[in-house]
């Protein structure tokens, strides 16, 4: 999956950067068959208005919500966001994982061993109890 550094990462399709506050998609690379229309979207971020005005947007969305959700007898993904920091600098971070090893060992080999990170399981932090 992508890494979103919200504030830095440009959206694939405008070439903006993804704000703090901006909705934003991430995408896996591979999910699009590579001869597709949407094939540059593999290992992407995007801006959820740039994914709208797509003609394929549904289409996309559809697939997407398929590899979140796991399939053939596959692991559902979970969305998480962490707070990263390194030598005194913060990010903001989201990312999709199996499990939370698997998003803390992608941030720790992306920042390096010594980065704290304060990391987030979304979809844990808004299911009612």
């Amino acid at each position: 999956m992508s890494l979103l550094l919200r504030g830095k990462t440009v959206c694939h399709l405008c070439g903006e950067v993804i704000g703090l506050d901006d909705a934003a998609q991430q995408f896996p690379p591979g999910l699009f068959d590579s001869g597709g229309p949407v094939a540059h979207l593999n290992d992407s971020s995007i801006h959820s208005t740039c994914l709208d005005a797509l003609p394929e947007a549904a289409y996309v969305r559809v697939l997407l919500d398929d590899y979140v959700r796991g399939r053939d007898g596959e692991l559902p993904r979970r969305r998480f966001t962490a707070v990263v920091t390194t030598d005194g600098a913060s990010e903001r971070v989201t990312l999709v994982a199996v499990y939370r090893y698997e998003a803390m060992a992608l941030l720790r080999e992306t920042y390096g061993e010594n980065s704290v990170v304060d990391l987030t399981d979304v979809e844990a932090a808004h299911r009612p109890r």
